[in-house]
């Protein structure tokens, strides 16, 4: 079993899509080049029946090899997702299920030493304790685990299940046998459809891992507190009734109404018929109109009003006010893409979050900025298609609104005429389409209609339709350049992110004859979303309205601290007067600088403001 480090190490050279050298993974891991070596040949030595490897190439570093491609991108699916080591699941579910046991007895049912349980123990505690949950041991009983319910649900559906993807595909041993799993899901499937109801693939995993959690946990007469679970929409409540009905007649197992309103509540989930258009609420919708008209008068950004794209935004922002409504909280497994891909945008995004969080008094999270984002940055027109096209996605609802506005803006002869998550194939084909377009691959795809895979919705083309203007970047990414002058570059002696702030920002105000309140609006944008784009480097920045040129920072620190979720070295700090529209539009390219940690710690190493400039120069032929 691979440790963290070994895990972090991994997914470092497999996000890379590069050679890296072993400082490179130092850098990015946060350890020493020795223990990095040191952990190369662990992870060799653990995956060699997995026939995954790392290679060295001389003069170019260390990558991921394998003579099963397939294989190796199921295994880093599968290596994200990981929570608890396997050992220390195997002993908190073991506690959880036998409500108490003793360390001798743990050692036995798990074939560990009791030493060797005795320490997980003492790291699972400390990880427990972020769930409010504590090991209570008494005398001759042992071990127990003391809490809310609530919290001890949590944390099984945190930690006991498998994913690939966005899709669901195994549960702890110890919570339910396999194979009952299986009968569970299909139960499940079969009565949506038998009733047709149409939900997300994010929230059928919602659905499917409460189930089984109240089964889990009913079993020993652990249920749920009533109170906190009254609010359940009815439509929703009648669906989860019939779902356990079937349930209970393939297994005999009784769901009391703690359970069915648990179930009904955390799941979560929004039914939609994707084969009629959706009847969208008119406050909401009017809302939305204003929001982005507000939105590009406030930046001078234009922003499509056409009726398909507004219409998509408001079903995204209706489901994530339901999945606010329930508590329901939405990872992005795309938000660092996002990102790097429409800067611009997840400011503008974060503008019609606030009007959101403000109409609606709920919290948006960075997640559900970067999906407005992604439809902010794609211009929405409606044409006439001629080829009909079913899509099938399994990020959710609003993504698959995403994918088909980018499909149908790109490809000037498609119609998509239904959306589907990826478990509804059936009904898909059922459509009869000329195509179908899907967001991963179908194992054992074998009919009639064709099949398109997009394995990457920001890759900028998805076949030739879509032409880089080589030309037109090359002459943006000069002028990003004129921004950038010797005193405002800075080599970075601090240890913490507000330290480099405020650093950056005491050199702009000195060297540039820009306003305080302008500089400050750079810490209110960090405190939103957190603006490292990953491989060592963070931009970050305001676009503000006011008398005062354009500028770019460039700080270079000592050593590569947190920033956000990742690990910073570089910072470009980036000031935009939005009357600047060139500047602007600069500032979309001036990612392509740092695609690769490489590239980045080339400008690292660089001893002066000239050295820098010329590096990437440089990289631009």
């Amino acid at each position: 079993m691979l440790s963290v480090r070994e895990r972090e190490v991994l997914l470092c050279l497999e996000q890379a899509k590069d050679y890296l050298n072993l400082a490179d993974i130092a850098k990015l891991v946060n350890i020493s080049t020795r223990s990095v070596s040191r952990y190369i040949k662990s992870i060799n030595e653990e995956l060699k029946d997995e026939h995954i490897k790392i290679i060295f190439h001389h003069g170019k570093g260390y990558r991921i090899h394998s003579s099963d491609p397939q294989q190796l991108h199921e295994y880093l699916e599968a290596l994200q997702v990981y929570g608890m080591t396997s050992i220390e699941k195997d002993i908190l579910f073991s506690v959880l299920k036998a409500v108490n046991i003793t360390i001798e007895s743990l050692s036995r049912k798990l074939n560990y030493s009791e030493p060797t349980i005795a320490k997980k123990i003492s790291s699972i505690r400390n990880y427990i304790q972020s769930y409010g949950l504590e090991f209570k041991s008494t005398p001759y009983y042992g071990l127990s685990i003391s809490g809310s319910e609530d919290n001890i649900r949590e944390i099984i559906v945190d930690n006991g299940f498998e994913y690939y993807g966005n899709q669901i595909r195994g549960v702890h041993e110890k919570i339910i046998d396999y194979q009952q799993f299986l009968k569970i899901k299909q139960s499940i499937l079969h009565t949506l459809f038998s009733n047709s109801v149409v939900i997300s693939d994010i929230d059928l995993n919602h659905l499917i891992v409460r189930v089984i959690v109240s089964i889990f946990r009913s079993e020993y007469s652990c249920l749920i507190n009533l109170e906190k679970y009254v609010s359940v929409k009815p439509h929703n409540l009648n669906i989860i009734k019939k779902i356990l009905q079937n349930i209970t007649s393939l297994n005999g197992q009784d769901f009391p109404i703690e359970e069915i309103r648990y179930i009904a509540t955390t799941s979560g989930f929004m039914a939609y018929n994707f084969n009629e258009k959706k009847n969208i609420d008119k406050e909401l919708y009017d809302f939305v109109e204003m929001a982005i008209e507000k939105t590009a008068n406030l930046t001078g950004h234009t922003l499509t009003k056409s009726s398909s794209f507004l219409e998509a935004l408001s079903i995204h922002i209706n489901i994530l006010l339901h999945r606010s409504d329930y508590g329901t909280e939405i990872i992005n497994p795309m938000l660092q893409e996002i990102k790097q891909k429409y800067p611009v945008e997840m400011n503008d995004a974060i503008l019609l979050a606030q009007m959101i969080e403000e109409k609606y008094n709920i919290r948006v999270s960075e997640d559900e900025i970067g999906y407005l984002a992604v439809h902010l940055g794609i211009p929405h027109q409606e044409d006439n298609k001629k080829l009909s096209v079913v899509i099938l996605c399994n990020y959710g609802l609003g993504t698959s609104q995403i994918i088909r506005e980018k499909i149908q803006q790109d490809f000037q002869d498609l119609d998509v005429i239904a959306i589907y998550p990826l478990q509804y194939l059936d009904l898909a084909l059922a459509q009869q389409s000329d195509l179908i377009i899907s967001s991963v691959e179908i194992p054992d795809y074998h009919e009639d209609t064709p099949l398109i895979v997009i394995d990457n919705l920001f890759t900028d083309t998805l076949e030739q339709e879509i032409h880089r203007k080589i030309q037109n970047q090359k002459q943006k990414t000069h002028q990003s350049l004129s921004l950038m002058e010797e005193s405002l570059f800075l080599h970075i002696r601090k240890k913490t992110k507000h330290d480099v702030l405020e650093t950056m920002l005491s050199q702009i105000k000195k060297n540039r004859n820009i306003a305080s309140m302008v500089l400050e609006e750079v810490l209110q944008r960090e405190a939103i979303s957190s603006t490292d784009i990953g491989n060592l480097v963070a931009i970050p920045h305001t676009i503000s309205k006011g008398h005062f040129e354009s500028c770019i920072a460039i700080g270079i620190l000592e050593e590569p601290i947190q920033w956000g979720k990742e690990r910073v070295q570089l910072v470009m700090m980036i000031i935009f007067n939005q009357g600047d529209v060139e500047s602007v539009d600069m500032f979309r390219s001036l990612y392509q600088y740092f695609n690769s940690v490489k590239k980045v710690n080339h400008l690292i190493e660089s001893h002066s403001f000239s050295d820098f400039i010329e590096i990437l120069k440089d990289q631009e032929n």
